[in-house]
């Protein structure tokens, strides 16, 4: 790295890496600097160099900003200190949260993963509520990871059994339902430059699943009787919950056995569903989990069971499935 000046950073990288301009374009990623780098203590005492600085913050609770009093709006025109202060609450259910947004208790969802099924049927029936609701495509998918690496799903045929078994609609419906978004049959949404259509699994012909298919798959792959698999889901997060349930009861139509791990939502990819030496030592075998496009190569090897239309605030849920190798 490289600071040839007061506003620019060199990187030199040691290997091609296409979606580096998208990674250091995310909000997440900001420069520190050397002697403030604490590795995984800094998110205790991060650098503040914006418009807001942290007063306070309690791990996992609540933290607080206030306008940070160095901060030059001059050389930052893109950015506002309009609000005194911002307080974020974590790890606060997903139901509290909707209530709280309709109420006018809290402003911002900063997940934007949409509302729950039953703030969702709230909202619907509420001229009020639904006017000031958002039901804008954006074209996320909510999805099931399939781990090629846990046994019998290292089977191409196992694999394509739980596709053929799943109840599509079982799963949009979990997510909150058509309101929320269409069962996709490809990873990209029509509005994508590169959308292609087609339906491999024929998630748009036969959404509740086809289970002959399903069985004669699991023949092929020497588990004519079914086999047993655990999935990974946000406990916390209640259409996740009814989603993975969902899929559990599609799956043991053709004797597939899932079993369901739960946990928590704030530490779901970091330490647990994200963490490729945890999955597999885990056996998981199903990893429930949401994509919206961040760069280039993140299409790569997906087949899909949904589209989904995410990010209303503070109204419409999301809904969808889709699938892929890990």
């Amino acid at each position: 790295m490289q600071t040839p000046d007061p506003a620019t950073i060199v990187f030199r990288l040691r290997q091609p890496f296409a979606d580096f301009d998208y990674v250091a374009a995310m909000p997440q990623t900001v420069p520190v600097p050397p002697a403030r780098d604490t590795g995984a203590s800094y998110q205790l005492h991060p650098v503040s160099t914006g418009p807001y600085m942290f007063r306070d913050y309690q791990l996992g609770k609540q933290f607080t900003l206030v306008r940070n009093p160095y901060w030059n709006p001059a050389a930052d025109p893109d950015r506002k200190q309009l609000a005194a202060r911002v307080v974020v609450n974590l790890n606060i259910d997903a139901g509290t949260i909707d209530e709280n947004l309709i109420r006018d208790f809290a402003q911002v969802n900063m997940t934007g993963a949409g509302t729950q099924a039953a703030a969702q049927a709230q909202i619907l029936k509420d001229p009020a509520l639904k006017k000031n609701a958002d039901d804008v495509p954006t074209g996320g998918l909510a999805f099931t990871y399939i781990n090629t690496r846990v046994k019998p799903l290292d089977n191409v045929h196992c694999r394509r059994a739980i596709e053929y078994a799943a109840d599509k609609t079982a799963f949009q419906t979990a997510l909150g339902g058509p309101p929320g978004g269409d069962i996709a049959t490809t990873v990209l949404p029509p509005g994508l430059a590169g959308y292609d259509k087609f339906d491999l699994y024929e998630a748009g012909t036969r959404p509740h699943g086809d289970l002959a298919r399903a069985r004669r798959e699991l023949a092929a792959c020497g588990q004519p009787g079914g086999f047993s698999t655990a999935m990974a889901f946000a406990a916390d997060l209640p259409k996740e919950k009814f989603a993975a349930a969902a899929l559990q009861q599609a799956l043991s139509r053709a004797g597939i056995t899932v079993t369901l791990q739960g946990y928590p939502s704030g530490t779901f990819f970091s330490s647990f569903a994200g963490v490729p030496n945890y999955v597999h030592q885990h056996d998981l075998g199903l990893v429930f989990g949401a994509w919206g496009r961040t760069g280039p190569t993140d299409t790569a090897s997906c087949t899909t069971w949904s589209q989904a239309q995410p990010s209303r605030r503070p109204g419409i849920p999301t809904s969808a499935s889709s699938t892929t190798p890990w």
